[in-house]
């Protein structure tokens, strides 16, 4: 009496290893999607920090706190026309600046698009009138960001922001 064996996978067999791999597979693609997504979030977070500092050391090196103007710094006629950043007055909204008793530089917020994304700044400063210990008065200087992604509106209630602060 001879044994008859089969050799090779059932139907069963092949579609039970097929819905596996494919669990598998779009396991794999959920995750690529979800860390493309948050490398474009640090991007425009670090994009942000660098402006917000950017602005602020330009803001103290330029000898005037009230009458200081943003506006054009980084436009193609002062750094090269390939510079992909023009900073400009006047946005519709800014973020609010942290803290109480800022006074907003004139004609804050300021509005820069920088990679097809647009960044809000509101600009204040805080006169420290009185000296302590024998130093001399500070000014504290402050630059409030917020921005959205592409396609997406600025909302000042609901978007991402930074603060940066320095004393001139």
């Amino acid at each position: 009496m001879s044994q008859h064996r089969n050799k090779g996978l059932t139907l069963i067999e092949c579609s039970i290893s097929i819905s596996v791999a494919s669990l598998l597979v779009l396991g794999v693609m959920a995750y690529n999607y979800h860390a493309a997504k948050h490398a474009r979030e640090a991007d425009r977070y670090a994009t942000a920090s660098r402006l917000g500092l950017a602005l602020l050391e330009n803001w103290r090196n330029s000898g005037t706190v009230a009458g200081y103007n943003p506006n054009g710094i980084y436009s193609p006629a002062t750094v090269g026309s390939g510079y992909p950043v023009a900073v400009t007055a006047n946005a519709a909204a800014g973020p609010a600046l942290a803290g109480t008793g800022f006074t907003a530089l004139a004609g804050s917020p300021f509005e820069a698009t920088i990679n097809n994304v647009t960044y809000r700044i509101s600009l204040g400063y805080l006169n420290r009138a009185t000296s302590v210990a024998g130093r001399p008065a500070l000014t504290t200087l402050q630059a409030a960001l917020l921005w959205a992604a592409p396609g997406e509106t600025v909302a000042a209630q609901d978007a991402p922001r930074v603060v940066y602060t320095t004393y001139d």
